[in-house]
């Protein structure tokens, strides 16, 4: 698979509080960009050939440039049909500013949706304000949109968790009930800013059962089926609406001190900052890590993470107070779950 990830803006309609990003109003990925990236589609395949080609739409909020989405989607759906490459097309949105249109264009995709509730009703409209709507029932609407009118769709929907939301999640639960288990999955975030010590492991743990008990696979750090970050892979890359090349997309700014090169607007090419990136290619790992029983088999943590917590005694169970055992029955209660509703 070859994975690009596009912002097209870094501009969003939402002010959410607890946003990481440094927003950019009006940011808007122009033209010159669009087409570097049609032809970095062509140039790796040519060096590279790849069977997937997975196009990730990321921000600020994708959907203020459905323009550029729908010309770099056009564009590789025909390339990809020319040259027998499964095409995915990647969203992670608010969800305020999909619409019949967007839906419409998208039927003819194989799709994935990340999407966002801050808790329950109440919870989401104090976060996600938009004037006179009620942005917690949009999200739920449109969730039921999409799993109703785009056949080979999939969505993750993000529930931004503090000490309140776990306490309130059978409300979200029971608006989510109705949906397809093979088409609609829960992931699990706590709230950056909120300290771990805040969370109760108990409150947690019973949410993580709740979801299984209702039949929905769960990623919940480090409870991930996909379990590697995407960033962590060789064949992937992150274009940011000026041209600049990252990796995460989880970092405070997109701007030159993050940036780990720039795509070349003449031929395409990724002109990659050698020591920058020189990063990635090693194999970092933390003492607790190397010592802990689940070695080799545990993907631990990301290289952003164990970058900045290169001296720290880190553990990516920590922030969700699971024991190792826990940590391993919940790992096989989901298998048991993915198993029986995949087969």
């Amino acid at each position: 698979m070859y994975h690009i990830v596009i912002n097209t803006t870094l501009d969003c309609n939402l002010r959410c509080w607890y946003c990481y990003e440094s927003k950019f109003k009006g940011s808007q990925i122009k033209v010159d960009i669009l087409e570097a990236i049609k032809k970095n589609i062509e140039l790796h395949y040519h060096k590279e050939a790849y069977e997937i080609l997975k196009l990730s739409f990321f921000g600020g909020e994708p959907f203020m440039n459905f323009k550029a989405i729908k010309q770099v989607l056009s564009f590789a759906q025909e390339f990809c049909l020319a040259n027998r490459i499964k095409l995915t097309a990647d969203f992670t949105t608010n969800a305020t500013l999909i619409n019949k249109n967007i839906v419409d264009y998208l039927k003819n995709f194989n799709c994935m949706f990340q999407i966002t509730l801050d808790g329950n009703c109440e919870q989401h409209n104090k976060v996600k304000v938009l004037k006179g709507i009620d942005t917690f029932q949009l999200a739920i609407d449109n969730i039921h949109q999409i799993e109703n009118n785009i056949p080979e769709s999939k969505i993750w929907v993000r529930i931004n968790y503090d000490a309140d939301t776990l306490k309130n999640i059978d409300s979200i639960f029971a608006k989510l009930n109705d949906l397809n288990r093979k088409k609609v999955y829960i992931m699990l975030r706590k709230i950056w800013q909120v300290p771990s010590c805040d969370i109760c492991s108990e409150d947690l743990l019973s949410v993580i059962q709740k979801g299984i008990d209702l039949g929905f696979i769960l990623d919940c750090y480090p409870l991930n089926p996909r379990r590697m970050c995407f960033a962590e892979y060789k064949n992937q890359v992150l274009i940011n609406f000026d041209g600049k090349v990252f990796k995460c997309s989880t970092i405070s700014a997109f701007d030159d001190a993050h940036s780990l090169g720039k795509l070349n607007t003449v031929d395409g090419s990724i002109e990659w900052e050698n020591k920058k990136i020189q990063s990635y290619d090693e194999t970092l790992s933390s003492k607790r890590c190397e010592n802990c029983p689940l070695f080799g088999t545990c993907y631990g943590a990301c290289t952003q993470k164990l970058l900045k917590n290169r001296n720290d005694n880190f553990c990516i169970l920590d922030g969700l107070g699971l024991s190792i055992e826990q940590f391993l029955m919940y790992n096989f209660k989901l298998s048991l779950l993915h198993k029986k509703i995949f087969g």
